[in-house]
């Protein structure tokens, strides 16, 4: 599989081991799961039955999981990578090589969430948070499938900016730039925080600010995969098993607009 990062997405062309072409050319997000790229295949490929399928980039490939992959995320400075699966153990990858740094061991369910250290606290980032699925966040009933950050893209692209220059090789210098576009997102606010669950919602927090939620957000009639806040955090949209698109005030969480034309599962 060949790839060619743009804006933050991968633009990829999925090949059988033999080289020949799946299909066309695809625009998937950095942290499309396994499974999700697994179906995606699938329907590609009209299969009737579900076929699984292994993955790889370059021939290049991580082992080491003893079950399913459901997330991984790149650090900051895209030389580390970190890998959180059902078999409940967090892996640290060197990208290049494939190598195994580490193993993080402790949670009792899957993981199904990570976060590296933002580059404007720390650069290169040294720290990684892991989420798993125990219901923690409170105020939903039921399992937490997905959060998002209204500063995310800063946070995700740290120094970088749309137009792929190389940050400075000064890491403090760096650090600095990380800072200045993650200020200028915020605007002064607080962060905004927003969650998906299981249970149908979707709540709007500021999680630095108070625990209790600024807006419980309703709508959806079967369970929420994603959540994501637009780059400038000015809106809010949402992927369901109800195979509609929400779009929802990135500020107050109201409700602006629906999309349908799905006619399966919205995983992203």
């Amino acid at each position: 599989m060949a790839e060619e990062k743009v804006e933050g997405n991968v633009i990829a062309q999925l090949v059988t081991s033999d080289g020949e072409s799946t299909g066309p050319q695809l625009d998937l997000p950095p942290d499309l799961t396994h499974e999700q790229l697994e179906a995606l295949l699938n329907e590609l490929l009209t299969n009737e039955e579900k076929v699984p399928y292994a993955f790889f980039v370059n021939d290049l490939e991580l082992t080491g999981h003893k079950n399913h992959v459901l997330v991984v995320s790149f650090s900051p400075d895209g030389k580390q990578l970190v890998s959180g699966s059902m078999d409940k153990d967090v892996r640290l990858w060197c990208p290049k090589t494939g190598k195994a740094r580490g193993l993080l061991k402790g949670h009792r369910e899957w993981i199904t969430s990570l976060a590296w250290e933002p580059a404007h606290l720390a650069y290169p980032s040294r720290r990684v948070a892991s989420a798993s699925r125990d219901t923690t966040i409170k105020g939903h009933g039921h399992w937490v499938n997905t959060m998002a950050l209204s500063t995310e893209h800063a946070l995700r692209t740290g120094p970088y900016d749309h137009n792929s220059r190389e940050p400075p090789e000064d890491p403090e210098e760096a650090k600095q730039i990380a800072r200045a576009r993650y200020d200028e997102l915020r605007g002064g606010r607080p962060e905004r925080m927003v969650s998906g669950s299981d249970d149908f919602t979707m709540f709007l927090w500021e999680p630095n600010e108070d625990k209790k939620h600024l807006a419980r957000m309703t709508g959806h009639v079967q369970l929420i995969n994603q959540v994501q806040f637009s780059p400038n955090g000015q809106w809010i949209v949402s992927a369901s098993f109800d195979k509609s698109v929400k779009l929802w005030d990135g500020a107050t969480g109201k409700f602006i607009t629906s999309f349908f034309g799905h006619i399966a599962p919205v995983y992203q």
